[in-house]
């Protein structure tokens, strides 16, 4: 700076948490300087990018200009004060130049004098023209004078500019100077930026994704839920690359100043900040103007497209290298205006601790004693930036007594700040979408997606379309095939329902909470509940009820106890409920639940674990209801009259022991679309349901004498003659003697799992289903699969695993005079029975090695089999760990094989103990994963010639490779393996032209226990500090148990993350790390050099043909992250 006579330096900029409306205020005097220096240093600021407040270019005509000023000056980070000829003469420059100075020593406000054709000198003694001022100044405002001297003489001793003595005398090399130093000076919030925790790498995310440098006009837009940080990173990415393009602006607050001023008022603001002028229509002036200028423009809250298409309507409207920022939560608005999505990641871990703690412990307390309260706080807060500071701050003087006491009423309320920013979201929403999003906050969240949308639709929300528009929103989201939500965003839509009458459930329209139920039951019977749509709860007890009122029952609740039939059966609360829609229900009813229910809204309606023999007495009539599940109703002997539910859409029993007939006018339910009957042992009559015409799911899992053998064939032959019928997904598990040639020719999905079929029931059956693309054929006792005969020539994903039979001689004597079933069949069906029971209550599958689950089965099974089936209690003569069900287990793809068709992506073959070879498995082309584990015979060169057809196929070019095999690869197919569960590959120059992918290589030599790995590939630009990695030597250390040994080999090829963008020539090294894998032994990762193909191919277009997507909840291969620094890959190879 050009130094005035003053050794003064300009004020320390201080870091407080003022926020700044403007960057810099501009004071001058107008009659000197509005059109010459002050109108060309204003245009440089702006177009600079500095946000600059000039009052005739900013004050709305008409509005009072003194407060409106005096406002601006506050919101302003840097003063700029232009000191002219004339400048003393104005009592208004004057005030603005004293309140300056007071905002200098109470905000920290930056103050920067220029001496325009004025000496520094005659400022601060005000001689001159200064001095004749105040002589004027002495008489009209005597109380100010002493005042304004002193600001005059305060400002003058700051080092400033006198542009005459800048670059001898040229005026526009001089503003250039003021505003590169005034740049410089507003780096404090660039460099403040630093230390906002966890930005540092979200916003070099952003800059890698904006692609600064290159050409062409980039828009991107910031996606998530509110609070979630949309606008610190827009902000923070602005503030560190504003200066790298001809013009910028950001425009902030877009949904609340579009509803206020109207969307022309903001096109005039963005040619204001980048042009400095802003005349004529907005939007034809936007693009004409800046078409040619390389831009940076922030759009700050868009919530409609229409603002979209009025401040960027086009990249057209840009000069090449233009980039646009936008942040919103709506998806939707970025997709229908083509802007890439960036989704806003959350804090996690360490990051979410470290911002709690910045606003909770500011010296105050000791965080040692509040580490596990801290905890609480963070984990409720779920990793949302506005959560963590808001809770924070509220707590950062409290002790902590009060700490607890916050943390309980949270649990009830809300914050009402966090409140109030997350509701913007659930606000903009209209009727029926703000119904679809309560009933998913109250009923749906973790309910599988596919389940809940049934019952949603059943209720007339058309989640299909509305579920994606609340995804779009970030109102929820939809992990591993569940609904989901954040934490806060439920707890918003629990308040909705609750919080203006937090203890008074008849105001609510849906009741889940058991407190609510409770208060329910003890309000008077002729109490009007008709607001509630939904309910869901469990049995209350006498017990309960006793203990939640302390002893001390309301009148009503205690005349109804009085009664001792009444002392186990909840009260009657659902007489009153006339609107309700929706019902599920666990507890032990003893007596029909519906019968005082008037049902007339009613849609769905569950049941769950009630001791009632009826549902209701006689004929009801429900014509909305579409879906009734009823699930362990022990004591159900008959199900109800269907004729007056004629809508009825689903219907499912499940382990309703004591049900012996269906309700014969069953076979009238024309809509229906699904029916379920599953562990119902005790059917023996079920009506035809050969009317059954919309029918698409049919499952008959563990109940194999359902229907007698000609309904099933009436019923198959129904599927081929009827035009209208249409099956999508058959299920029929447990059920035997199923005759296949019947199958319907539209089936997609067809499940045969556990049926009992054999090689005589594949090699005679005609099977031509053109577009079935999922086959399930688990649990049955092939020995041989020859797909040359079935015509399935749109298969996909092909399930044969557990393909193995019980046989006669298990080691025991029978029973001579038993004659009730063959105990093959007894064996089989009890074993089957007892699977099912331990898969779905005991979970034991997920729990325990698959060997000892096998071995709990089979000694359960002989046991049980004995001892109830054959009159005595049976002990295994053989060993303690016999063969586990020897026999025919599918052993051969010829004799012992399977023939794998030639359409197949995915395959699945798991603990098929006698498969030996996999037969011709040439031009499978679309075959790209493989899970093949749990003592086969597999020919270990077999395998490898599988391999090498998947390696032959198109997901070599473009896609993914994934293979999980109970075996080791031969030596020399792939590169040596080192010790260890990570390695690390120095990249090549050339890698990026010379080599179409690479190959991923562990082994795991010690248990299958871990039977769902995850891997994690990391591509980057930095190279790791070199680690020393021991080869794996197989001649001199070879394996004691090499039947054991499981082997997983990846592939990834270049163009498929070339396809995401991701990929670049500068990245350095690849490291591949077992992360879940603890007990990995060996890793090799190897570059696969494009001529190793024995062709090069063309790009696959149609993607969809590999079948990952749409089968699997979570991608087998996962590009969690990538940018122009580093690629982060998650690899799940057994993950169904």
């Amino acid at each position: 700076m050009a130094s005035s006579s003053s050794s003064s330096t300009p004020s320390a900029p201080m870091f407080t948490s003022q926020s700044w409306s403007y960057d810099v205020f501009l004071s001058f005097r107008g009659e000197d300087t509005r059109k010459t220096f002050v109108d060309h240093l204003y245009s440089a600021l702006v177009q600079q990018g500095i946000d600059t407040y000039k009052d005739d270019e900013t004050i709305p005509r008409g509005e009072s200009i003194g407060p409106s000023l005096m406002k601006a000056i506050e919101e302003s980070q840097i003063a700029v004060i232009v000191f002219s000829v004339n400048y003393a003469d104005s009592s208004w420059c004057l005030d603005e130049l004293a309140h300056i100075m007071k905002c200098k020593d109470t905000t920290g406000q930056i103050v920067m004098p220029i001496f325009y054709d004025v000496d520094p000198s005659t400022v601060r003694k005000q001689n001159e023209k200064y001095g004749k001022a105040f002589v004027k100044h002495k008489l009209l405002n005597k109380n100010k004078v002493e005042a304004w001297k002193k600001a005059l003489v305060d400002a003058s001793n700051i080092s400033g500019w006198e542009p005459k003595k800048i670059a001898n005398g040229h005026e526009s090399k001089a503003i250039k100077e003021i505003v590169e130093y005034i740049s410089s000076r507003l780096q404090v919030s660039a460099s403040a930026n630093e230390k906002l925790i966890g930005m540092s790498d979200r916003v070099q995310r952003l800059q890698s994704e904006l692609q600064i440098g290159s050409g062409g006009v980039r828009m991107i837009g910031i996606w998530g839920v509110g609070g979630g940080g949309k606008t610190t990173l827009a902000s923070c990415t602005y503030d560190e690359i504003y200066r790298k393009f001809d013009g910028c602006c950001f425009i902030a607050n877009i949904r609340e100043k579009s509803r206020k001023h109207g969307l022309e008022k903001l096109q005039k603001k963005i040619l204001k900040k980048i042009e400095g002028k802003s005349g004529g229509k907005g939007r034809c002036l936007i693009d004409k103007k800046l078409r040619n200028r390389r831009v940076l423009i922030v759009l700050d809250d868009v919530d409609q497209l229409d603002q979209l298409e009025a401040l960027a309507g086009s990249p057209d409207w840009f000069g090449d290298g233009s980039r646009i920022l936008i942040t919103t939560r709506d998806e939707h608005i970025l997709k229908a205006h083509k802007v890439v999505v960036h989704d806003i990641s959350l804090l996690q871990g360490d990051e979410a601790i470290k911002l709690f703690r910045k606003h909770a412990f500011r010296g105050c307390l000791p965080m040692k004693d509040y580490e596990q309260l801290s905890e609480e706080v963070v984990y409720y807060a779920g990793g949302l930036p506005l959560a963590l500071t808001v809770l924070g701050s509220s707590l950062c003087d409290k002790n902590i007594d009060q700490w607890r006491s916050a943390l309980a009423r949270l649990q009830e309320i809300p914050d009402d700040k966090i409140l109030e920013k997350l509701k913007i979201s659930f606000d903009g929403l209209t009727k029926v979408q703000k119904d679809l999003f309560l009933d998913i906050a109250c009923f749906f969240r973790w309910e599988k997606k596919d389940e809940a949308m049934g019952v949603l639709n059943a209720c007339g929300f058309h989640p299909v379309i509305g579920v994606e528009e609340l995804r779009q929103k970030g109102l929820i989201t939809i992990s591993h095939g569940c609904l989901d939500m954040h934490d806060l965003v439920q707890d918003m839509g629990h308040h909705i329902i609750r919080g203006e009458h937090p203890k008074n459930p008849k105001k609510y329209t849906r009741v889940w909470m058991k407190e609510d139920v409770l208060r329910l039951c003890a309000m008077d019977a002729t109490m009007d509940l008709d607001k509630i749509e939904g309910l869901r709860a469990s049995f209350l007890s006498y017990t309960e009820f006793t203990e939640y009122f302390e002893g001390s029952l309301p009148p009503k609740l205690d005349e109804y106890f009085r009664i001792p039939a009444n002392r186990e059966p909840i009260p009657p609360i659902l007489a009153n409920m006339r609107n309700l829609r929706y019902i599920d229900w666990k507890g032990d009813h003893a007596n029909p639940l519906l019968n005082t229910f008037p049902p007339r809204e009613l849609c769905c309606l569950i049941l769950r674990g009630s001791m009632q023999d009826q549902l209701w007495n006689g004929y009801k009539q429900l014509r909305n209801l579409k879906i009734m599940e009823l699930y362990n109703l022990d004591n159900l002997i008959m199900t109800p009259n269907f004729d007056g539910i004629p809508y009825l859409e689903k219907f499912k029993l499940y382990r309703c022991q004591k049900l012996e007939e269906i309700h014969s006018s069953f076979g009238d339910l024309e809509r229906l679309v699904s029916l379920t009957i599953e562990g119902c042992l005790s059917i023996k009559t079920c009506p035809s349901i050969t009317r059954l015409k919309k029918l698409e799911t049919l499952s008959f899992k563990a109940s194999p004498i359902l229907f007698e053998l000609s309904e099933i064939r009436q019923k198959m032959e129904k599927l081929e003659v009827e035009e209208n019928m249409r099956s999508d997904v058959l299920l029929l598990a447990y059920l035997t003697n199923i005759r296949l040639c019947l199958f319907h020719r539209d089936l997609r999905k067809l499940n045969l799992s556990f049926c009992n079929l054999e090689d005589k029931d594949m090699s005679s059956a005609i099977w031509e289903l053109p577009n079935l693309q999922e086959l399930n054929l688990s649990g049955n006792n092939f020995s041989q699969l020859d797909f040359s005969l079935i015509r399935l020539p749109q298969l996909k994903f092909l399930d044969v695993s557990n393909c193995m039979e019980l046989p006669v001689d298990v080691g025991f004597t029978p029973n001579p005079n038993h004659s009730l079933v063959s105990e093959v069949e007894g064996g089989r069906i009890l074993y089957y029975a007892l699977w099912l029971r331990l898969s779905l209550i005991c979970h034991i599958r997920n729990k325990v090695d698959r060997f000892v689950y096998d071995r709990i089965i089979y000694k359960l099974g002989v046991y049980i089999y004995g001892r109830f089936c054959l009159g005595k209690t049976w002990y295994l003569s053989g060993p303690s760990d016999p063969p586990l069900f020897p026999g025919n287990p599918l052993s051969d793809i010829s004799h012992n094989k399977l023939g794998i068709p030639l359409s197949l992506a995915v395959l699945k073959a798991l603990f098929c103990y006698s498969l030996k070879t996999f037969g011709d498995t040439l031009y499978r082309k679309w075959l790209w994963k493989v899970s093949v584990y749990g003592s086969n015979e597999i020919d270990p060169l077999d395998g490898w010639m599988l391999l090498n057809s998947m390696f032959q196929g198109n997901a070599f070019e473009d896609h993914f490779i994934s293979a999980t095999v109970q075996y080791q690869i031969p030596k020399g197919v792939f590169g040596r393996l080192f010790w260890g569960n990570k390695f690390t590959l120095h990249l090549p120059p050339n890698w990026y032209d010379n080599f179409s992918g690479f190959v991923l290589h562990a082994v795991n030599a010690v248990s299958i226990n871990d039977r769902n790995p995850e891997f994690d590939i990391i591509i980057k630009k930095e190279v790791d500090e070199d680690s020393r990695f021991r080869v794996y030597n197989e001649e001199l250390e070879p394996e004691d148990h090499p039947g054991s040994m499981i082997t997983y080999v990846g592939y990834v090829s270049f163009n498929s993350l070339r396809n995401t963008m991701c990929l670049n020539s500068t990245y350095k090294m690849i490291s591949f790390s077992g992360m879940a894998c603890s007990i990995l032994d060996r890793v090799g990762v190897e570059l696969v050099r494009k001529d190793d193909s024995v062709q090069t191919k063309e790009a696959v277009e149609d993607r969809s043909e590999f079948w990952d997507e749409e089968l699997f909840h979570r991608s087998t291969f996962t590009i969690e992250h990538g940018s122009k620094s580093s690629i982060k890959i998650k690899w799940l190879p057994n993950y169904f």
